[in-house]
This record gives structure tokens, sequence and C-alpha cells, in this order.
């Protein structure tokens, strides 16, 4: 069975409707924590890294407004709050210092520093993009 689930991609995991699965680092995480049976497994090869950012408009009305409110989520206190209530990597090394052992030792969250030698983010493949959407939509058949 195929599940293609970009909403709660955990769920079929935590129920037992799938075995394995390609999934955001915060919702294994979060697995983890409904059924210890769940394990985070890295690929040999090189891994694709994604990462959320924040940013702001150049001509952003409340430009300082913006610059304090990125401030204050990224200072580590604000930001292991934000980690404990969302295990996504954190990239704040200072905020990983202050998480919790549970998140601090688990690799969906605090990711092995060899798998972030060997991952890349997305490039802009520009017209090639087709050849990737093509393959995706192969790969999915009818879903």
């Amino acid at each position: 069975m195929k599940i293609f689930d970009g909403s709660s991609p955990k769920t079929s995991l935590i129920n037992g409707e799938v075995s394995a699965g390609l999934i955001y680092g915060g919702e294994i995480a979060l697995a983890m924590q409904n059924n210890p049976d769940i394990k985070v497994v890295y690929p040999k090869e090189p891994v694709y890294f994604a990462y959320d950012v924040f940013m702001k408009l150049k001509k952003a009305p409340n430009g300082t407004n913006v610059d304090k409110f990125i401030n204050y989520m990224l200072a580590p206190k604000t930001s292991v709050k934000f980690s404990e209530a969302f295990p996504y990597y954190n990239p704040n090394k200072q905020a990983v210092k202050l998480l919790p052992k549970k998140l601090r030792d688990n690799p969906a969250v605090t990711v092995p520093n060899n798998v972030l030698a060997r991952s890349q983010t997305v490039l802009n493949l520009g017209k090639e993009t087709t050849k990737i959407d093509k393959v995706w939509n192969d790969f999915k058949g009818d879903q």
C-alpha cells in the first residue's frame, strides 16, 4: 500500500497502515512519541535537507518589528520552546544545548552531523523541473 499524505503523514505510521515512509523530521519525532517502534533511518546516499526560514519583504511596512520578532523567535530560550511544540530540526546551536534530552538525542530532531555533512538542499533545476515532475507523477500513479 502506498499513501501520499501531506497533512498528517505520521498518522499512517502510528496506526500501522504503512511500515515505512519519507516524512519530515518533526512529523517523525511526533510519531515516535506516539509509537516507540518507529525509528529514524537515514540512507547512506546524500539526503535532501529542507528547513523553514524567516523572511521579510525589503519594503516591509513594519520592518523593524519584523526584525524584533525574528530575533525573539531565534533567541535560544524561545527557540527551545518552539522546538518542544514543533520538534523539527533546530539550527540554533545555543538552543540545541538547552533542548530536553529526549529531543537532543532524537535523530529526527537533532540530525546527526554525518547526515548533515552529506545533505543537500533543493537546487533551481530550471527547465529540468518537468523531468522531476514526470518521475514523481509516474511514481504516484493513480494517487
